[in-house]
């Protein structure tokens, strides 16, 4: 086995809104952090805007291992770092960041042996990543926050806001899945109602000769959908659960508080719905009004995600 070391540029994708503006021009990135992970030691340094990552102590029978070592604990290096800067930004009005590397420009070497590589890239803000390390172990260790993070970390991508949407929403039918069953919720149909309902349609069935094929199909689709149906409907259920159980009222946006509510929830359940079912085309007012939901909906989702890491 031998140790290898490498030293690349990271490199800041920012996906701005308006070309009229430069929303990296008035302030300038600086921060370092060391980082420690299973063995591997990293030093993130950013001073007047040359932001470097160092790589050391890889342990790898070739350096063919070591890419791929070094490949992985940046993939999730990259979309902690993109969330705990993104979660800082106080203009997502103006765009999305996020940290991104380019494979080509890891240069492998034995360990010392110095590599000489910068990019300059220019931001907003000043970061604080005193979690990193924690929240590294956390992700890499987790298959759910692992999801999150990336699902996160590619709403941040420069891509069309359709694409930035439905990534942003796969958190919000996380927190569903996770947490429907952990809120309160009436039955639509009592089991006694149901079952009376369900022994006349089987009866009917048989009574016509349907094949068991089409029996069982049938009571499968009675007992998954009708059985399970509760008189709150999807939209009051998700806002049971960011209200009451995650307690997230509200997110700060354009220098004010936002309400979570029930027109926000119900803004986005009608936009996942209408996209994702047919191609529509947006006017310029109604693509404004989407932006400005999903803006919110990724805010929405750093918040989701930071109670999650505090779980883990």
């Amino acid at each position: 086995m031998c140790k290898y070391s490498t030293k690349l540029p990271l490199e800041l994708e920012h996906l701005g809104q308006f070309d009229k503006y430069d929303f990296s021009s008035e302030t300038k990135l600086n921060f370092n952090s060391k980082i420690s992970y299973d063995n591997i030691n990293c030093i993130i340094d950013c001073n007047e805007n040359v932001f470097i990552a160092k790589i050391d102590n890889i342990i790898a029978k070739n350096e063919s291992e070591a890419f791929i070592k070094i490949c992985t604990f940046l993939d999730y290096l990259t979309k902690i770092l993109s969330y705990l800067i993104q979660k800082e930004n106080n203009n997502p009005h103006y765009g999305h960041i996020r940290i991104n590397y380019k494979k080509k420009k890891i240069k492998i070497s034995p360990r010392d042996q110095v590599i000489n590589d910068e990019l300059s890239m220019k931001t907003t803000l000043h970061p604080d990543i005193s979690g990193m390390e924690k929240y590294l172990e956390k992700v890499i260790n987790s298959s759910e926050l692992n999801l999150l993070i990336t699902a996160y970390y590619n709403s941040l991508s420069v891509a069309d806001l359709k694409t930035k949407f439905y990534h942003a929403f796969t958190i919000i039918e996380y927190i569903e899945k996770k947490y429907s069953k952990k809120i309160e919720t009436t039955q639509l149909l009592p089991d006694d109602l149901y079952q009376n309902i369900e022994a006349d349609i089987l009866d009917h069935l048989n009574n016509n000769d349907q094949s068991e094929k089409i029996i069982n199909r049938i009571k499968g689709t009675l007992r998954s959908t009708i059985k399970k149906r509760t008189f709150e409907n999807r939209k009051e259920k998700l806002l049971t659960i960011l209200n009451d159980f995650l307690e997230i009222k509200s997110v700060r946006y354009l220098a004010k508080d936002q309400d979570i509510n029930e027109k926000f929830v119900s803004d986005i359940i009608k936009y996942r719905n209408k996209f994702f079912h047919k191609p529509i085309i947006l006017s310029e007012n109604d693509r404004k009004k989407f932006k400005f939901t999903t803006d919110i909906l990724i805010i929405l989702c750093e918040e989701i995600i930071s109670r999650e890491l505090i779980k883990k």
